[in-house]
């Protein structure tokens, strides 16, 4: 009896464990895709380019051509759609693999999806930093990469 019991009190501890380890791993990723549809919202709804972008061509919105301006905010619209649906699948994948236990596939899908989007973005604001004066938020990129890493980690059992 006290065999059973002790038994029951280890699978009790497991259990408890593995929920608080699901729950850690759904909040590092909700945050990650929460991060990339943020920063794919922006980009998407700017209506001129970022304070950055200005600093990087030393020119305010205005003196820039309008053929220039079209070209900027289309490839801002693109990032940022990007950026706006690699979010939504994390939070997806991170729902799904959440409800569904028996879905050992997704937390590498759900780190290789984020990591696309943001080694490009990260792969463009470095050569923004590093050939103009221009400072973009390298910050938010690495932040949401060691989130996804973090995701990762603690998805494994």
């Amino acid at each position: 009896m006290k065999q059973r019991a002790r038994c029951s009190k280890l699978n009790l501890n497991q259990t408890h464990f593995y929920d608080m380890q699901q729950l850690i791993t759904s909040i590092f990723n909700y945050t990650a895709g929460s991060v990339s549809v943020l920063f794919g919202l922006v980009y998407l709804f700017r209506v001129r380019f970022l304070p950055y972008h200005e600093d990087a061509l030393n020119k305010d919105w205005k003196d820039v051509t309008p053929a220039f301006q079209v070209l900027i905010l289309a490839l801002m619209r693109a990032v940022g759609g990007g950026a706006a649906a690699s979010g939504f699948s994390i939070i997806i994948l991170q729902y799904y693999h959440h409800t569904n236990s028996g879905s050992h596939w997704i937390p590498v899908v759900i780190l290789i999806n984020g990591l696309l989007i943001s080694c490009g973005s990260l792969y463009a604001m470095l050569l923004v930093r590093l050939k103009t004066s221009g400072r973009p938020p390298i910050w938010a990129i690495a932040v949401s990469v060691l989130l996804l890493f973090a995701g990762y980690f603690t998805s494994m059992r």
